[in-house]
Parts: structure tokens; C-alpha cells; sequence
């Protein structure tokens, strides 16, 4: 026996059980009854659930917050459900290092679900893991259900299989071949994904090498700018320092006079600000002056206030004496009036209790005279049970004879009957023999007809299947249509999504063009200055972009700008930033260029047209394709290329759709390349293309799929019609088979009734001699009824005598008995009386006492109150005192407040007079600066000259000028001119689309094609370990499968027959090399029956076959538990005692827990749960031990 068990279960808020329920497990059998409606499966979908069952149907519900307990009239709604099972795992069945293991799940109502091992936080994922391949599990078979049982039996293949597959351990296989089918997938699209990667940066790295070797020419020449540049620029900083020398000598003698003025004007300022402090000082005094007059008014109004306060509360007071002595005249005429009461209820109470005793004493006189009649009744009582006993006997006796006369006199009647019937059954049976002639006849003429008619249905059926069959076969071409587009599907979406990233990561541009594009993306000032990237402002034919792209070169990445000032601002981004060069095209700061061919013969040399011509582009860029593409000529092929050049001397640049280029001059571009130049263009016009591809797709499997509905439906009518047709068949048939079995019967039926006629004149000739010998006995009875007829009417009269004496007897009891119960009225109403007097009297007591306290707190209150009062009165007496003496402060606060204003004015007059000097001051001071900030606004001008010249050359160049050694550099260089450095960079600027960061970017590219390359190689070896995992696990779940398949075959057909006392019973696998999708049919032949598929037998059979096979699986792999609900209700009595008797069989290797209705299955159980609803809508648990097992105990299970 396993050693894990299911040792308890804990649920709070589950469904209908709403407090904390615990049931502990036998570890045999365990019984849950109860009646229908109690929630007693509700034990099982908490199972299900705490182990992961996620569909809210087979929880059976409509909602997973159904879960929870939803409250009732009594009782508030929860706000979450847990379960909490727990297991004895002390042989470490489950691979963890602890005896016992606690699995819960708690789910809010807010739809928050938590799982726990052992009260730590997991997965859902965990519990399956730990659970796989165990039988536990909501696939598993340890919670069997009226579902689980209609699983195995149910036509859809599927869902027996995954029965199976739990009880052959390939659900952890199957689980890592999903994970490894996954890594598979991933694989493979990482593949496809870094092969489209290394392509395009195969396209990048040839394009860029190109770029790079322009840009290291472009480099060398602008080293020579850069020498002649800093000798010229080196003779302009030291004229510019020597000029700004002279200037800051001039500006130092004005700085030493402005100066000495202005140590006057600090002197003045000093004296100023003593007079100042001065204003403010009495300033302040005036403040606290009127600060102190502001106080002494809120004194003396507070004084005011608190003068009408203080009368106020004296008149309350006054108030409040009055009326307590008031209510102290009120409570001392209470105390009166309930001392008089309380002498009125003791008076009543002596008469009352006089009454009393006078009854009880006349209750023991009645009591004796009842004890002498009780013993009269039973002396007669005796006497009339003598007479009713010798009666009894007599009318025995006399019913006997009677009953014996009836019984003799039935037999007669019955014989004469009897006689009557076997001779009319003679005359039934011989007619009986001439219309089962009859009836064969009709019966082999109809035979005939159901021959012909059979016939020609088989015919029908044939012809429908052939056509039902060419249906079929139309639907699988139709089918594997639509998995090759949806196939294609993934393939073009994939790549689409692919070339998407590209363009969304700017894969293919320069540093420059992503740095601007990104600038636009996050800064919206810039948005009205930016047209576009010349890539994303034409669109071309898929079979002129490669043309079109060589055309451009790396022009392809020019960006538009609305102006010249655009242009400057996003060159000083990149300038600022340092973030490389890029060519920008001012929408109308470009000229025109234009060819004239329409004098070539177009055909003739292959012309398709300018290059600017066969693309679309808003009419408003005209001027910039015009500028771009105006002068290339768009040819067919090398060979005519080569011919249109000779014919115009080689003055036009031509580029052939293969992407051959022949330049002005004669000098030719060409070869074979692996995908376009640059790729940027040619992957916009793909991604279009994909977009378009994708779209038909789509439609096109749209198309297919309503195809496919509609060939279904004509299926589906075929199908219907060749059922109908089938039935139609069967129906005839059972007829024709049923007429030849009514032949039989009828044939045997007349060789039955040729011999009943001679058993039957037999029989009537017994029955004749038997008659006469009851007709004797009858006469005999009849004289001994007479004779015990006479002892009865005797024994009646003494029996009268003894029931009237009874009648009497009873009279004189029931009369004294009313005189008793009067009497014990009587002193129980008294007593009731004399209680409730008592009451009130200790009543009206406790009253007086409160209405004591009451009077002295009252005269209490009265004295505090006279004493507040004369409090009250002192501190008025104050009040009055200190409001005078305010009244007198504040006058003379008043006096010295007008005596400090007046010094206040006298103060303020000196400050001015000091405030006009500093003025004059002033003036001179300023007149001097402004002879000064002349002079400082030359010497600005000419720091900001050397300023910028330091800069550009450090911008240009990243050289400091001050450092420079003029002699250090070339002669040549050193010695020219402007008009020589004018000229170079012309020459410079001749060199257009030349991309510096190619250099950098070229080896950037480069070791970006060895990074993917080998990135490629390690997953091609992944994919090919990840399917040599697969192949591995496929055959582990082929071979494992199978045989396990194998056992439980085995066991199913013993146990079968078992149960069914004979038979066959087999599992038949459709395709044994398939076996994760392959069909497990179930095949029985039931004792003296063919063999059928399962879902040919009656209910019962089903469950009970169900149930073998549910046996044969515990057997070939026993589960730790399982549980079955109600699997027992459709079994009959015979079958129940099978499926207990079997059953018990398995308890020592396997732990079952069984809900049921019904009482054989509970008598098996170790333990038994009763589940009742006591409060509606709320489950409650009884536990019944089976050896105390009594009548009480049994109420649930009568209600079950």
C-alpha cells in the first residue's frame, strides 16, 4: 500500500461551506452521504480545484467567482474561498523532504487566485509538476465523477486518452516534449531571423566598403584644407591679440577714475544709511506703540465681555435653585404615596395566603376517596379480562369452523370453475392451432416483400457512401490547401515583421540620418522644418528598385527641409552633438536637372525613361527627384547600355534594372551581388509587397474556409440522408428477423397446444372425483358452528355485567379527579398571585430608595450652586475694577505715540537733503561708464572675433590655435593664400554623399557579420540537440504507452468478467505509431452477445463497464487516492454488490473516498461523513464512527 495518503481537507468559503470545515480520511474507505442539494460533491469540485482545475464547468459553474461562497439571507457573502488538502508523505512518495504536504489555492472575489506548497507562495505550474504522472491531478484518475465516467465511455477519443496517459506516466514527457517543441519553434524562428539578418548586413558591409574608401579620399584632402586653413587662421588670432592688448590698457585708466568716484559715493551711502537706521528705529517704536494701544483696547474689551458673561451665569443659576426645589417637592410626595401602596399589597398578600392553605387542605381529603375507587376498578378489571379471554377462544373457535366451511365452499366453487375452464382452454387451443396456420401464411408473404425492399435500400446506401466518400476527399485537398496557406502565412508574416524591426531600428542608415530622425521623433519644433528621408518620399515598382536604388547611391538617405535655415539648424545638431555629417536638400534651394532622349529610338536602345520619370512623387518635390535623378537614364540591360552610350559620346550616367552602371565618361560599374546596394529601398518596396501578399493570403483563406463550410454542410447532408437511409435498413431488417422468429413461435406454439388439450381432459376427470369428497365434509362443519354459537350468547351476558360496573367506577374517578385539578388551580393561582404582590412591594421599596438618593443629590446641587454664585459676584466685583483702570492707559498711550510722529518728520528731512548730493555723484559716474562700456564693447567685439576663431578651428579641426606652431606644417601649405584654400574646398564639396562614419560604420558592420555568423551556427547545432531530445522522448512515450496499454488491457478483460460473471472485454488501439493522437476504442462482447462498441450498451452496462475499466487502470497503476462521486447511481442493486465487492479488494493498496446515495456502498466504508444543511444554503459536516453506529446517526442517511 502506498504510504501517501490524503490525510485531511480543510475548506472556508467554498461553495456552500461557509465556515472553516475540516474532514479527516480514513485511510481505507471513507463514506460522504447525505441528501440531494446538501453539497456533498461540493467536497470533490474543492478537490478539483485545489489541485488546479481551471474550468469553471467541470466545477459546475458559470463563473469561477461561483466559488465563492455567495451568503444567503442569514448570512453575509464571503470574500474568498480556500481549500487546503494535506498529505501523509512519510515514505517521501512526492520527491520533497517533508512527512507531510499541505497543497491550498485561495481566489478573491476579485478574481486574484494564490497557490501554496506547504504554505509557501508557487505556481499552478509547480502543482501539476509535483502531481504528474501520480494519478493526482484534475486529468488524473483520482477524482472520478459522473463526468470522468462519461469521459471514458464518451465517443470523443481525446478524452479517454488523457486517462490513459496519466496511468502510462507520459504526462511529464509529454510536458517536456511541449517545452522542447517550443525551444523548437523559437529556434527555428531565430534562425530565419538571424539569416535575414546576416543577408542585410551582407548588403550593408559591401556598400559600406565602397563608402568607406571615398571617405578616407574625401579625409586626406581635408587634411590639406586643414593645414593651409590653420596657417592663414594663426596670422588673424595674433593680429586680434595684440588689437585687444591696446584696448584693455585704454579701458584701465577709465576704471581707476570711475573708482575714486565711487569711494564717494560709498562714504555718502554710509551716512545715508545711518539716517536710515535712524527712520527706522523710530518706525519701530511706533509699531510697538500702537501694538501696546491695540492690546490694552482687546484687554478692556475682553474685560467688557467677561463683565456680561459673569451676569449671565448668575441669573442661570438662580434659575437652575428654583427649579430643583421644585423637584424636590414632587419627590417627597412619590415617597408617600408608594409607602401607602406597599401597606396595601401586604394585607392582600395574608388573605391570599389564608386561601391557600385552605386548599390544600381539601386536596388530601379528595386524594384518599380516589386511591379506595382506584382499587375497586382493578378487582372488576380483573374480572371482565377473564370474561374477554374465554369469549376470545370461543369466537376462535367458532371463526375456525367458519373460516374451514368458506375454504371448503371456495374449493368447490373454484373446481366447478376450474372444470369450466379447462374445458373452454380445449376448445381455445384447437381454434388457436387453425389461425396460427393462418397467420404463418400472411407472414411468408410479407418475408418476400422485406427481401425485395432490402435489396434495394443496400443499393441506395452504396451509391451515397461513394458520393459521401468523394466529398471527403474534396475536403482533404481543400484542407491541406488551407495549411499550406496558413503556412505561407506565418512565412510572409514572420519576414514582414522581420523587415518591420529593420526599418523601426533603422538597420541600414547612417549615424547622422538615425540621430536627425530620431531628433524629429522627439522634439515636435522640428516637425514643420522636416519634409522626409528621400526613401520614404517616392514610391517605385518592385522591378525598378534595384535600378532606382543604384541610381540614388547613398543619396537614397538625403533628408528634405522646408529652407537653407532648416538645413543650418539640424547641421548644428549634428555639429553639437557630434554625431557625424549628412546631406540635406532645401525643397526649393535645389535647381532643376534635365535630360532630353525623345530623340533616341526608346526601343531601340532599350530606354525605359529617366530615372526621376518612373517614380511617383508629390508634384511639390519636383525640383528635388529632378535634381537627384533628372540626368540618369533608366536601360533595360548591359548591351544596350553599352550602345546608347557610344550613340551620345558617353556623356549620360545609365543604370540597367540589373544595377549596372555606366558613368559620364566611359568608366562602368557591374557585377554579381548577393541583394541590392544599400537595401533600405529595395526592403521598403519587400515590406509593401509582404503587406499586399499577407492581405491576399487572407482573403484567400477566407475564400477556402466558407468552401469548406459548405462542402461540411453537403457532407453533413449526405451523412444525415445515408443515416436515415441505414436506419431505414435496420428497420427491415429487425422486421424480417423478428417475422422469422414469429414463425418459429407460432409453428412451436401449435405442437404446445396439441399437447395442453391432453394434460387438460386429464386434469378435469382429478377434479371431478375431488369435488364429491368436499361436498361430504361441508355437511360436518355446518353441525359444530351450531353447537359454539349457543357458549358465546352465554358468555356474552356475563361480560356485559362487568363493563357496566367498569363505566361506573370510571364516572366516580374522572368527578373527583376535576375536584383535584380545581384545588391545584386554585393554589397555583394564589401562589402565582402572592409572587407578584411580593414583586411589586420590593418594587415600590427600591423606588423609595432611589427617590432618597435623588432628593439628596438635589439639595446637593442646590448648596454648589448658592456658592458658585457668590464666587460669581467677587469676580465682578474685579472685573468692574480693571475695566477703569484700562480706560485710564489707554489715554495716556495716545499722548507718547503723537510725540514720537513728530520726531519721525524732523528725521526724514535731513535724509533728503544727504539723498541730492549722492545724486549728483551719481551722474558723474555714469557719464564715466559710458565712455568706459564703448571702449568695453570694441574690446567684446574682438574677444568674441578670436572667440569664434578659436572655435571653428576647434570645431573643424579639434586643434587649439594658441598652441599651434605655424612652422610645423607643410611649406606649401603654409605659404598659400585664401584664394588657394577657396579653391580646395570647391574641390572638397565636389566629393558629395561622401558618409565619414562609413569608416567607422564599415567596421562596425563587419563585426556585427562575424557576430551573427556565429550566432547562426550555434542554433543550427541547438535545433539539431533539441530534435534529438523529441526523437528521444517520442520513443519513451511509445514504448512506456503501449505497454501500459498492454497491462490494463489485461486486467480490464479479467476484471470484466468478474464483474459480469463472463464475457470479453479489449482496448484496441487504431494506430500503434501515433500514440499521442491515435484512437482507443473499447470494444465488448457481453455473455452470450456479439461483440459491440461501448457505446452500444444500456446505462447501467456503461457505468458498470466504466467502473472495470476504472479497476483495471487502478490495478496496472494504483493511485495514491481516488475519489469517486456517485459513480454507483445508475448500478441496480446486483450490480452495486459487484462494483462494493470488487472494490474492496483495492482498499489496501488504494485510499478511497466515496460520495454516494446509496446504503450498500456505505456499509463497505471504515468512515462515514454525513453532509446536511441545517441552516439553509450552508453545509455542515457530521462524522458518524461506524461501531457506534446508531438510529440517531442514521437520520442523514435516510435522508441520502
Amino acid at each position: 500500500m502506498f504510504n501517501l495518503y490524503l490525510k485531511k481537507i480543510e475548506i472556508q468559503g467554498f461553495k456552500s461551506f461557509a465556515e472553516r470545515t475540516s474532514i479527516n480520511f480514513d485511510q481505507k474507505i471513507t463514506a460522504i452521504v447525505g441528501p440531494n442539494g446538501s453539497g456533498k460533491s461540493n467536497i470533490a469540485d474543492a478537490l478539483r480545484w485545489v489541485l488546479g482545475e481551471q474550468s469553471i464547468r467541470n466545477l459546475r459553474g458559470n463563473k469561477m467567482e461561483d466559488v465563492i461562497f455567495s451568503g444567503t439571507e442569514k448570512k453575509k457573502p464571503l470574500g474568498f474561498a480556500e481549500v487546503t488538502i494535506i498529505f501523509d508523505n512519510t515514505d517521501n512518495f512526492i520527491p520533497l523532504e517533508y512527512s507531510e504536504i499541505s497543497i491550498s489555492r485561495r481566489m478573491y472575489r476579485s478574481g486574484e487566485s494564490e497557490f501554496f506548497i506547504n504554505k509557501s507562495p508557487c505556481r499552478l505550474k509547480d502543482i501539476k509538476e509535483l502531481f504528474a504522472d501520480t494519478g493526482i491531478g484534475k486529468e488524473g484518475y483520482s477524482i472520478i465523477g459522473q463526468g470522468k465516467i462519461e469521459d471514458i465511455i464518451s465517443s470523443h477519443p481525446e478524452n479517454r486518452r488523457l486517462i490513459f496517459e496519466e496511468a502510462a506516466g507520459i504526462v511529464k514527457y509529454k510536458l517536456n516534449k511541449q517545452d522542447a517543441i517550443r525551444k523548437l519553434d523559437k529556434t527555428n524562428a531565430n534562425i530565419m531571423r538571424i539569416s535575414d539578418l546576416l543577408n542585410e548586413v551582407d548588403n550593408q558591409k559591401s556598400t559600406l566598403k565602397k563608402e568607406a574608401e571615398k571617405a578616407m579620399a574625401y579625409q586626406s584632402l581635408f587634411n590639406r584644407i586643414k593645414n593651409i586653413d590653420l596657417a592663414l587662421t594663426k596670422n588673424n588670432y595674433n593680429e586680434l591679440i595684440k588689437y585687444i592688448d591696446e584696448k584693455k590698457q585704454e579701458l584701465k585708466k577709465f576704471i581707476e577714475e570711475k573708482n575714486a568716484i565711487e569711494n564717494i559715493i560709498k562714504s555718502m551711502t554710509c551716512e545715508q544709511q545711518k539716517w536710515q537706521n535712524k527712520i527706522s528705529d523710530i518706525e519701530r517704536l511706533i509699531e510697538d506703540k500702537r501694538n501696546i494701544k491695540l492690546e490694552t483696547m482687546q484687554n478692556y474689551e475682553k474685560s467688557k465681555n467677561t463683565e456680561a458673561m459673569t451676569l449671565e451665569k448668575i441669573f442661570y443659576n438662580n434659575n437652575e435653585i428654583e427649579r430643583l426645589n421644585n423637584e424636590l417637592i414632587k419627590t417627597k410626595k412619590s415617597i408617600a404615596l408608594n409607602r401607602k401602596e406597599i401597606q396595601i399589597v401586604s394585607n392582600q398578600m395574608e388573605d391570599l395566603q389564608k386561601d391557600c392553605d385552605n386548599a390544600l387542605k381539601e386536596l388530601q381529603t379528595l386524594e384518599e376517596s380516589r386511591i379506595k375507587l382506584k382499587k375497586r376498578l382493578e378487582e372488576n378489571t380483573k374480572s371482565l379480562k377473564l370474561s374477554d379471554e374465554n369469549m376470545l377462544k370461543l369466537h376462535t373457535l367458532y371463526s375456525e369452523a367458519k373460516s374451514e366451511i368458506s375454504s371448503v365452499e371456495t374449493f368447490i366453487t373454484n373446481i366447478v370453475q376450474r372444470i369450466g375452464k379447462i374445458e373452454l382452454s380445449i376448445s381455445e387451443y384447437n381454434k388457436s392451432n387453425n389461425n396460427l396456420d393462418i397467420e404463418i401464411t400472411k407472414m411468408n408473404g410479407r418475408i418476400d416483400l422485406l427481401d425485395d425492399e432490402l435489396n434495394r435500400l443496400s443499393t441506395i446506401i452504396n451509391e451515397l457512401e461513394h458520393e459521401k466518400n468523394q466529398i471527403d476527399s474534396e475536403l482533404s485537398n481543400i484542407e491541406v490547401e488551407i495549411n499550406k496557406l496558413e503556412q505561407d502565412r506565418i512565412k510572409t508574416f514572420t519576414t514582414l515583421k522581420l523587415y518591420l524591426d529593420l526599418e523601426s531600428n533603422l538597420e541600414g542608415y547612417y549615424t547622422s540620418t538615425k540621430e536627425i530622425l530620431k531628433l524629429i521623433n522627439r522634439d515636435e519644433k522640428y516637425n514643420n522644418t522636416f519634409i522626409g528621408i528621400i526613401k520614404d518620399l517616392f514610391k517605385v515598382e518592385k522591378k525598378y528598385a534595384k535600378a532606382i536604388e543604384i541610381a540614388l547611391g547613398s543619396s537614397i538617405q538625403n533628408i528634405v527641409v522646408r529652407n537653407e535655415e532648416s538645413a543650418k539648424r539640424f547641421i548644428d545638431f549634428l555639429k553639437t552633438e557630434k554625431k557625424g555629417r549628412a546631406t540635406f536638400l532645401p525643397i526649393n534651394g535645389v535647381n532643376r536637372s534635365f535630360l532630353n532622349i525623345d530623340n533616341y529610338d526608346k526601343s531601340f536602345f532599350g530606354i525605359i525613361g529617366l530615372a526621376n520619370e518612373i517614380i511617383k512623387y508629390d508634384s511639390h518635390l519636383d525640383n528635388v527627384f529632378s535634381y537627384l535623378l533628372g540626368k540618369t537614364v533608366i536601360i533595360d540591360n548591359l548591351d544596350n547600355a553599352f550602345k546608347f552610350s557610344k550613340e551620345t559620346n558617353r556623356k549620360y550616367r545609365l543604370v540597367t534594372l540589373d544595377g549596372d552602371v555606366i558613368s559620364p565618361g566611359g568608366s562602368i560599374t557591374g557585377g554579381n551581388k548577393s541583394s541590392e546596394s544599400n537595401g533600405i529601398l529595395i526592403r521598403k518596396v519587400l515590406i509593401e509587397e509582404l503587406d499586399s501578399k499577407l492581405s491576399k493570403i487572407d482573403d484567400d483563406l477566407n475564400k477556402l474556409k466558407n468552401k469548406k463550410k459548405t462542402i461540411l454542410n453537403n457532407e453533413q447532408a449526405k451523412a444525415m440522408k445515408i443515416k436515415e437511409i441505414k436506419n431505414q435498413f435496420d428497420t427491415y431488417m429487425t422486421e424480417l428477423n423478428s417475422l422469422k422468429n414469429m414463425i418459429e413461435q407460432r409453428k412451436s406454439q401449435e405442437v404446445f397446444n396439441s399437447k395442453e388439450v391432453n394434460i387438460k381432459n386429464a386434469e378435469k376427470n382429478d377434479l371431478l372425483n375431488e369435488l364429491e369428497r368436499l361436498n361430504k365434509k361441508l355437511i360436518e362443519l355446518k353441525n359444530k358452528s351450531s353447537e359454539l354459537s349457543v357458549a358465546i350468547d352465554n358468555e356474552k351476558n356475563n361480560n356485559t355485567h362487568y363493563k357496566s360496573l367498569d363505566l361506573e367506577i370510571n364516572k366516580d374517578l374522572t368527578d373527583i379527579d376535576m375536584q383535584i385539578s380545581d384545588c391545584k388551580f386554585r393554589i397555583k393561582i394564589d401562589s402565582k398571585s402572592i409572587e407578584d404582590m411580593s414583586l411589586r412591594k420590593i418594587k415600590l421599596e427600591e423606588e423609595i430608595d432611589d427617590l432618597n438618593a435623588k432628593t439628596s443629590q438635589d439639595e446637593n446641587l442646590i448648596t454648589d450652586l448658592k456658592f458658585k454664585n457668590e464666587e460669581l459676584k467677587n469676580k465682578l466685583e474685579k472685573t468692574r475694577e480693571n475695566i477703569k483702570e484700562l480706560e485710564e492707559q489707554k489715554e495716556k498711550e495716545n499722548n507718547i505715540l503723537e510725540q514720537i510722529l513728530t520726531r519721525k518728520e524732523n528725521t526724514n528731512k535731513e535724509y533728503y537733503k544727504l539723498q541730492d548730493l549722492l545724486n549728483s555723484e551719481n551722474n558723474k559716474l555714469y557719464k564715466l561708464e559710458k565712455e568706459a562700456n564703448t571702449i568695453e564693447v570694441e574690446l567684446v567685439k574682438a574677444e568674441i572675433n578670436l572667440k569664434n576663431l578659436i572655435q571653428r578651428i576647434s570645431d573643424e579641426y579639434k586643434e587649439n590655435i594658441a598652441e599651434i606652431d605655424i612652422s610645423g606644417l607643410i611649406i606649401d601649405d603654409y605659404n598659400a593664400n585664401s584664394d588657394d584654400l577657396l579653391l580646395l574646398k570647391n574641390e572638397l564639396n565636389k566629393l558629395e554623399g561622401v558618409n565619414l562614419g562609413s569608416i567607422d560604420e564599415y567596421e562596425r558592420v563587419k563585426e556585427r557579420h562575424e557576430f551573427l555568423s556565429a550566432q547562426l551556427d550555434d542554433l543550427v547545432r541547438a535545433k539539431s540537440d533539441v530534435e534529438r531530445v523529441i526523437s528521444e522522448i517520442n520513443t519513451k512515450i511509445k514504448k512506456q504507452y503501449l505497454r501500459t496499454i498492454k497491462q490494463i488491457d489485461e486486467n480490464f478483460n479479467i476484471i470484466y468478467k468478474e464483474l459480469f460473471g463472463g464475457g470479453s472485454a479489449n482496448i484496441i488501439i487504431n494506430d500503434e505509431e501515433d500514440v499521442e493522437n491515435n484512437d482507443i476504442q473499447i470494444m465488448i462482447q457481453p455473455l452470450g452477445k456479439k461483440m459491440q462498441n461501448l457505446s452500444l450498451l444500456s446505462g447501467g452496462e456503461k457505468s458498470l463497464t466504466a467502473i472495470a475499466l476504472l479497476f483495471a487502470i487502478l490495478k496496472t497503476k494504483p493511485s495514491p487516492f481516488c475519489v469517486l462521486d456517485e459513480i454507483d447511481a445508475a448500478l441496480d442493486e446486483a450490480n452495486i454488490l459487484r462494483f462494493t465487492s470488487y472494490l474492496s479488494k483495492f482498499k489496501d493498496n488504494t485510499q478511497f473516498i466515496l460520495i454516494t446515495h446509496r446504503k450498500t456502498s456505505m456499509e463497505i466504508a471504515e468512515s462515514l461523513y454525513g453532509i446536511s444543511m441545517q441552516d439553509e444554503g450552508i453545509s455542515k459536516v457530521l462524522s458518524i464512527k461506524l461501531d457506534d453506529f446508531n438510529e440517531d446517526s442514521s437520520e442523514i442517511i435516510r435522508e441520502a
